[in-house]
């Protein structure tokens, strides 16, 4: 039978929730065998919904007729289209017989188990003026055909009427939600813009005050440097003058059984006072050499680093002045980050005035030697080495078995008790 008025009903599965839509179709109760929904399923992305395997489940409530209810079964669709996901349910002659507004909930069950609520819709179905005269008729003439046709026009008229105000309202509503949309859209790529203009000149000052604090880090550590070489310079002179003067003593004592007191004095009398005398040979008294035990990392680091051995480091001492000096192995690598301890001063000996100093390798790479004072917080009258570079300048990490070569002058005082 040739279905004359059809219902096409979109269902698509979505996350967003689900609403009533209200299809405005109107289906009269004389309607029988003519009138049919056609229902189209779709993922929520769009694509035709493969019922192949899928029982459709349609509840229908008649909410002008006290919620009476109405369940079709699985015989009563027909399915145009498996894969492409398309039904078709013919509404039956007892669907027909009521009055008012039809709400109908969808749903579909899979033989993998799973079931999906696929939405609601709505549409309304009216009794037919031919209904009603027709059991009062019987055999006798009650109005001509056109009539009759006249009062269905009328009846189509408001109904179009009816879903051209739906439409009207609708499109309005889309209007303002485009408009509020947009006005959402422009305030946030507005907000945006003043946020990355924010981020742009706060970029800008932390630049310029990075730069600003390299210059003054910079500039510390050239005067950083001038300033120890100078008090490197000023030790080296003072330890050769020293040097000179403890030999000229050390040539006078020496002769000292050859002459008597009185011709001693005599003899360094051209050469210096009394005072300066009694000076050098208080130096002459404190002077001292001894070997200094390198760290674990180092060849011979329990061996005490005394004797004939390749690598040793060996102090001299003369009053206030140390020289540190000597060559030796490292066992483990040193990287260019790091700075590694090679020995520590004795313990009876404070250093209050440190060196730096650019050091060799055999091989023509270099680091840095160091050596701080006895109150530094990381390495109490330590020598380190940090900063291995190539012969251009560029960092490196020292591997195992280099030869390093260290010569560091150091400003000491002697403690008698450093409990």
């Amino acid at each position: 039978m040739p279905v004359l008025k059809k219902g096409e009903i979109k269902v698509r599965a979505t996350a967003y929730g689900t609403e009533v839509k209200s299809t405005g179709y109107v289906f009269y109760s004389y309607d029988k065998n003519s009138s049919a929904l056609f229902f189209q399923f779709r993922n929520q992305n769009g694509e035709p919904t493969d019922i192949a395997n899928a029982k459709i489940h349609l509840l229908m409530i008649l909410e002008d007729d006290e919620g009476k209810e109405f369940i079709p079964g699985q015989e009563d669709f027909e399915i145009i289209s498996k894969p492409g996901g398309k039904a078709k349910f013919v509404l039956p002659e007892m669907l027909l017989s009521y009055q008012g507004k039809v709400t109908g909930y969808i749903n579909l069950d899979f033989e993998d188990g799973s079931h999906t609520d696929e939405g609601q819709f709505s549409f309304r179905i009216r009794r037919s003026m031919i209904t009603r005269v027709l059991p009062a008729m019987g055999d006798k003439y009650v109005q001509d055909f056109e009539d009759i046709k006249e009062r269905v026009e009328q009846a189509e008229d408001s109904t179009r009427n009816d879903f051209k105000d739906s439409v009207e309202r609708v499109n309005k509503a889309e209007t303002k939600a485009k408009s509020d949309m947009q006005e959402s859209v422009d305030q946030v790529n507005k907000d945006y813009e003043v946020w990355k203009a924010e981020q742009e000149e706060e970029q800008t000052d932390f630049e310029s005050d990075f730069a600003d604090w390299k210059t003054t880090q910079e500039t510390k550590q050239t005067n950083f440097e001038s300033e120890t070489n100078k008090k490197i310079t000023d030790i080296n002179q003072t330890l050769e003058t020293t040097d000179s003067q403890v030999q000229e003593t050390n040539d006078a004592l020496e002769s000292l059984d050859a002459y008597t007191k009185v011709e001693t004095d005599n003899k360094l009398a051209g050469k210096a006072d009394k005072t300066d005398v009694d000076d050098l040979n208080k130096k002459v008294e404190t002077s001292e050499h001894g070997f200094l035990t390198p760290e674990k990392g180092f060849e011979n680091y329990s061996t005490g680093n005394e004797g004939d051995v390749p690598s040793q480091l060996q102090y001299v001492r003369i009053g206030p002045l140390c020289k540190i000096f000597g060559t030796v192995k490292n066992l483990e690598t040193i990287e260019s980050g790091a700075e590694v301890v090679v020995t520590t001063i004795p313990a009876k000996f404070s250093v209050n005035v440190v060196d730096i100093v650019r050091g060799e390798t055999k091989n023509g790479r270099s680091f840095r030697a160091r050596v701080y004072n006895y109150n530094n917080s990381s390495f109490p009258n330590q020598i380190t080495i940090s900063s291995p570079q190539n012969g251009d300048g560029s960092g490196l990490d020292l591997s195992p078995g280099n030869w390093l070569n260290i010569s560091l002058i150091a400003g000491i005082e002697e403690q008698e008790d450093r409990s």
